[in-house]
């Protein structure tokens, strides 16, 4: 491999995928030569508002089977935990803790680990507390860490949803050890362009390579879910995925469409076809012809008008030609023009 490891990290707001699903992930990822996946689903409390609960065996023996499987198929496996509200935790409490879920992670197998404090209430003493995290995390685990910052991106969004950036925040947190790589989404939250120049200034600033977390895809907001991101991989180059530790996109909440967009991201990224040209042959490699003819005619309207806008009875035509076709594409749609895949207001940024 002569480029950085590509990968994708299940991190999005919204219904998390289906377990059957997930799991058809592995041969997916292992078949295209992406190298690691990261279970990492906001949805999930146990690895997120609700960190600090004991685990039950069942979510412990689901993380091993995971484990297992993308092993399996030579896709090294991660866990993307968020220890929402740590710094409320007296200092020796939250240490123990961390360990114990770390010790946890361990014991079910992984090769990843993600210590994601994106899109939380901010606090005094942010980068310091965020600093000590990631000395806890580093003791505790032979997995690659994976930090992500409160603040991933310069889109003033961020301050507006979260409040104002700490003074030297990102001064700050370059001080974690070089070993840890920090994730970032570009200029933006959703980057529509994520330039050479852009990372080369990042790398500056954090005092390492940045690791992408690229949302281009991402579809997990109360309004960027009436939209299906079956759009082409552009303003992305093989020179920016150069200047990067890694790159991991963070997909669709409909997962199989989700690997039509990451199928095309790699015939882009690293066998130079165009964007355009990249979207069509995904469409032609993972779908029957007539589905992937259908997805051509239609796919750019369901990425800008949007769900509310559509004609009913156009829906209703539509749902009627999915349903000849028994492929899990065509049902995610139906699903999709049917208003199944609805998420809340808990996605800040959207």
């Amino acid at each position: 491999m002569s480029h950085p490891p590509l990968g994708l990290i299940e991190g999005f707001f919204g219904p998390p995928w289906p377990e059957a699903d997930r799991l058809a992930f592995a041969p997916f990822l292992q078949n295209n030569d992406f190298q690691f996946y990261i279970y990492a689903p906001k949805a999930d409390p146990y690895l997120r508002k609700k960190w600090r609960e004991p685990w039950p065996s069942e979510f412990r023996q689901k993380m091993a089977a995971l484990s297992r499987r993308f092993r399996a198929h030579q896709v090294q496996f991660g866990v993307g935990l968020s220890p929402f509200e740590l710094h409320k935790i007296a200092k020796q409490e939250g240490k123990a803790l961390l360990q114990t879920k770390l010790a946890q992670l361990e014991e079910a197998g992984i090769d990843w680990l993600g210590l994601f404090f994106d899109d939380m209430p901010l606090h005094e003493g942010l980068a310091h507390a965020q600093l000590e995290a990631i000395e806890i995390v580093r003791g505790a685990t032979k997995a690659r860490v994976i930090f992500c910052p409160a603040f991933y991106t310069p889109d003033p969004i961020l301050e507006k949803v979260f409040g104002k950036r700490p003074e030297h925040y990102w001064e700050e947190i370059r001080a974690a050890p070089k070993e840890i790589e920090f994730a970032w989404t570009g200029p933006k939250v959703i980057s529509e362009d994520i330039p050479l120049e852009h990372l080369r200034e990042t790398g500056n600033l954090l005092g390492r390579k940045p690791f992408l977390w690229d949302n281009l895809f991402a579809n997990d907001g109360p309004r960027n879910c009436k939209f299906l991101k079956l759009r082409p991989p552009t303003g992305r180059t093989t020179a920016a995925l150069e200047a990067s530790n890694g790159w991991a996109w963070n997909p669709m909440n409909q997962a199989h469409l989700a690997q039509l967009v990451l199928f095309a991201s790699l015939q882009a990224a690293v066998k130079h076809q165009p964007p355009e040209a990249a979207l069509q042959s995904s469409f032609r490699a993972l779908c029957s012809r007539p589905l992937a003819e259908f997805l051509l005619a239609h796919g750019q309207e369901w990425l800008t008008a949007g769900l509310d806008q559509l004609d009913l009875q156009k829906k209703k035509v539509w749902i009627e030609q999915l349903r000849q076709w028994n492929e899990p594409v065509a049902r995610e749609i139906e699903q999709w023009l049917a208003g199944a895949y609805v998420v809340g207001a808990e996605c800040l940024t959207d």
